[in-house]
Formats: structure tokens, C-alpha cells, sequence
């Protein structure tokens, strides 16, 4: 009768600890699904924060190349009067700002001297006023500001690893 008894408790321990010890399992491998689902929208927010960065600097860059060549009849130029990069530039930092927890720390400082070395805001608005129409309007200023859009985006390919695949064949 004591073996029977034993032998039903020992049953009952056995099977209490790996009824417990198989919850605890699926517990932790639920949680890891979890984690590894959370990981990948934020692998794939992430993707998207780069990637609408990068179509906004280059958006911007395209802006500012319709006022560098007011001459050359084969490419498409606006007025220099017509210039006024505000709205661009704010929708760019919006960006930036709703995004910017995405954005390494390297890319953010980046970004700062982009912001710091443009400067074309308070150009384009100096040049509405009506004594400013006999200066000539700084093109420099806009090539260098080509040039900033450029690093800023060859900053965004590194950090995306864009830089490192070749696409030639």
C-alpha cells in the first residue's frame, strides 16, 4: 500500500512540475515571438523614417536645382524670383522632428550642419524686399547648398548599409 501511495504521489509531483515547466516554455517562447515581431516593424519603421529622409533631402536638392541654370535651355529652371525654399525646408524638419528617434547620432549631427550650413531662407527672404532686385542673387550659395544635400545623403546611405551593395552587374 506504500509503494501504490508513493508511487501516485511521485506521478503527481512528476506531472505538476512538467505541466509547470512546459507553461513556462510556451510563456517564454510566446514572448520571444512577440519580441521578434516587435523588433521587425521597428526594423521596418525604421526603413521607412530613412527612407522618407532620403526622399525629402533629394526632393529639396531638385528644388534648389530649378534656380542654379536660369540659362540652359535644356534643363528645366524657374524664375529666381519665384524662390522660396521656407515651405521645403519646414517640412523637412517636421520630418526630421517626427522621425528623429530613428536617426543615429551621427546621422542627427549631420542633419544640424545641414540645417546650419543652409542658410537659403533668410537669402530667399531678403531677396523679396524690393531693394534687393539690382544685387545678384548669390547661385554659390545655392550650389553649396546642393552640395550639403549630397553629403547629407550620401550620410543616410551609410547608415542604411545602402552604401556598401553595389547594384552593378
Amino acid at each position: 500500500m506504500q509503494t501504490v501511495f508513493i508511487s501516485i504521489v511521485t506521478s503527481a509531483i512528476v506531472s505538476f512540475i512538467g505541466a509547470w515547466i512546459a507553461f513556462f516554455v510556451e510563456r517564454k517562447k510566446q514572448f520571444f515571438a512577440l519580441q521578434i515581431k516587435a523588433r521587425g516593424e521597428m526594423t521596418e519603421d525604421w526603413k521607412m523614417a530613412h527612407l522618407e529622409l532620403y526622399k525629402n533631402v533629394l526632393e529639396f536638392k531638385n528644388y534648389i536645382g530649378l534656380f542654379t541654370e536660369e540659362g540652359n535651355e535644356f534643363k528645366k529652371s524657374e524664375d529666381i524670383q519665384n524662390f522660396a525654399p521656407l515651405e521645403k525646408l519646414n517640412s523637412l524638419y517636421n520630418l526630421i522632428n517626427d522621425n528623429s528617434i530613428f536617426f543615429s547620432t551621427d546621422l542627427i549631427a549631420s542633419i544640424e550642419t545641414f540645417f546650419n550650413n543652409n542658410n537659403l531662407a533668410s537669402i530667399a527672404s531678403a531677396y523679396t524686399g524690393k531693394n534687393m532686385n539690382d544685387i545678384p542673387f548669390p547661385i554659390k550659395l545655392l550650389d553649396d547648398s546642393i552640395f550639403e544635400c549630397n553629403k547629407l545623403m550620401s550620410k543616410i546611405k551609410a547608415e542604411t548599409g545602402i552604401s556598401l551593395i553595389s547594384f552593378k552587374k
